[in-house]
């Protein structure tokens, strides 16, 4: 572990063995995430209008685009949970597209793009969004809150091992024997078709 850790970043918090198996690992991790104040949206404000884009689809704003973007998802995901398609090698794949994407477009284009030419201020066009959609300062808020309520639910685990241990044990094996369960009776094309069709469809019932 020990020399894994040195081929990363000093500043980088990677666990030990002892902290792995105790949990003081993940009990100083959310301890830490809970002490932060204040939010940082600078990173949700470079992909505030494609976030914009991808609510109103998933509340249906525009019925034709929702329908077209619902189709082509499950014809992608249909693609994707083939037999002969291995979902891993595709998800590191994927994800590895997804990290050359950003570091170009954040990293090393605005450092080697040519100086734009001077234009005249206020010349840029307000961007129409339906009054449902969340901001890049609304959506920091509610990803603070969440991760506000992980903390909470973690400690009062940590507490509840802490103070009844079997009490612990049996509620965090029947977690984990209904996730079991539910993993051999449901495939995992299933799986991932359905959390799909809840993400086109929860929305709009909530809101509507």
């Amino acid at each position: 572990m020990e020399t894994i850790k040195s081929y990363f970043p000093q500043n980088l918090q990677l666990p030990n063995y002892q902290d792995l198996r105790s949990g003081q690992f993940f009990k100083k991790l959310f301890e830490a995430d809970g002490q932060k104040g204040g939010s940082d949206t600078g990173y949700l404000l470079d992909f505030e209008n494609k976030l914009i884009y991808v609510q109103e689809v998933l509340i249906w704003a525009d019925v034709q685009k929702s329908v077209m973007w619902l189709l082509a998802s499950q014809l992608f995901l249909y693609q994707f949970c083939l037999s002969a398609t291995p979902i891993l090698s595709t998800s590191a794949y994927l994800v590895l597209l997804g990290y050359v994407y950003t570091t170009w477009t954040h990293r090393i284009w605005p450092a080697i793009k040519l100086p734009e030419p001077e234009t005249p201020q206020d010349t840029e066009k307000w961007t129409v969004a339906h009054p449902d959609t969340y901001s890049a300062p609304e959506l920091e808020q509610l990803s603070s809150k969440c991760r506000q309520k992980i903390v909470e639910i973690y400690r009062g685990l940590w507490l509840l091992r802490a103070e009844e241990p079997l009490r612990f044990c049996i509620t965090m094996s029947t977690f984990f024997t209904a996730t079991a369960i539910l993993g051999v009776k449901v495939s995992t094309p299933v799986l991932i078709h359905s959390v799909a069709l809840l993400a086109f469809s929860l929305p709009p019932l909530l809101i509507y």
